[in-house]
C-alpha cells in the first residue's frame, strides 16, 4: 500500500530510490488500517521529497517493551533544528501548500489518535529517521475501543476562507469518525447550514463576507442549542461580551490536533 504509489511517484520524477527492509517480529496492534497506511505513506513521500537526486529508504520494525516500533530512514538532505521542531505543525511547510504538504501533520494526528508516538532524528546532509511507536493490542485496549464506539459521532460544518485550514480541520475530524462538510466562505456556509442538519458549526472569526460572530448570531437565532466553535488568530479573547454570547468555544491558531479533538469532544457531550 506504500510501495505502489511510491514507485509511481519515483517514475514520474525520473530518480532512482532503493528500499531496504529489516522487518523484525512484531505483535498485532489495534487501529484503522487505512489511516495508518496513509500515515506511513505520507512519511515515505516526505523521504522521497528529501532525496531529489535519489537515495535509499530503510524501513525497520521491532518490539520495544509493549510497543510495536517502525522507523523510516532516508539518505536525504536532512533538516535543521528549527524545521525539526515545526515539522508536525499543520501550519508549517517548506513547499507550496498541498495535501501532501500537510502529510506529516496528518500522520502525527493519526499516530496520536492511535495512542502512539512519532519522533524525528535528522541532521543536515545526513538524512532523517522517523520513528513510530504504537501500543500492542491488549484486552484492556479492546475494552477501550468499546467505550470509544459509544462516543457521539457528529455532523460538522466548517467555514473558513483558507483552503489549507479547512483541509486540516476536515482531516482531523474525519479521523475521529465525524461527518464533515466544508465551505470556503460565509454565504456558502450559511446556505449549506439551511440545507442540512448539523450537530456542530466551526467558523473562522475573520471571514471576509460576514464576520464569524455574525454567523454565530444568525445561527443561534434559529438554533439556540446548536454549539458553535470560533477559530481565530486574533488572540485569547477576540470577542467582547455582546458577541461572545453566541459562541460556545474559541480555538486559537495555530492549533494542534489534540486541542481541536478535545474541544470538539467536550462540546458534544
Amino acid at each position: 500500500m506504500i510501495i505502489t504509489p511510491l514507485q509511481k511517484s519515483i517514475q514520474r520524477q525520473g530518480i532512482t530510490i532503493s528500499v531496504e527492509t529489516e522487518l523484525g517480529d512484531i505483535a498485532p496492534i489495534a487501529g484503522n488500517i487505512v489511516e495508518l497506511s496513509d500515515a506511513f505513506t505520507n512519511i515515505v513521500f516526505n523521504a522521497v521529497d528529501a532525496m531529489p537526486e535519489g537515495g535509499t529508504i530503510a524501513i525497520k520494525t521491532w518490539m520495544e517493551n509493549n510497543n510495536v516500533c517502525v522507523s523510516f530512514s532516508d539518505t536525504g538532505v536532512g533538516m535543521t533544528e528549527e524545521r525539526k521542531e515545526k515539522i508536525f505543525d499543520p501550519f508549517f511547510t517548506t513547499k507550496e501548500v498541498s495535501a501532501m504538504g500537510m502529510g506529516l501533520s496528518t500522520a502525527y494526528g493519526t499516530i496520536q489518535r492511535h495512542s502512539g508516538k512519532i519522533s524525528v532524528d535528522s541532521e543536515i546532509g545526513h538524512g532523517s529517521r522517523f520513528t513510530i511507536k504504537l501500543p500492542k493490542y491488549t484486552e484492556r485496549q479492546a475494552q477501550t475501543e468499546i467505550t470509544a464506539k459509544e462516543k457521539k459521532i457528529a455532523n460538522i460544518l466548517i467555514m473558513d476562507d483558507e483552503e489549507y485550514v479547512r483541509d486540516i480541520l476536515r482531516r482531523f475530524l474525519i479521523c475521529e469518525g465525524h461527518y464533515v462538510v466544508v465551505a470556503e466562505g460565509a454565504r456558502k456556509g450559511l446556505d449549506l447550514f439551511h440545507e442540512r442538519n448539523f450537530d456542530l458549526v466551526i467558523t473562522d472569526l475573520g471571514l471576509p463576507e460576514i464576520p464569524g460572530y455574525e454567523i454565530a448570531k444568525q445561527i443561534k437565532v434559529t438554533h439556540p442549542n446548536l454549539p458553535i466553535i470560533m477559530i481565530t488568530a486574533w488572540g485569547d479573547d477576540p470577542l467582547d461580551a455582546g458577541k461572545s454570547q453566541y459562541v460556545d468555544s474559541v480555538i486559537n491558531k495555530p492549533f494542534q490536533w489534540d486541542s481541536i479533538i478535545q474541544v470538539v469532544q467536550d462540546i458534544l457531550r
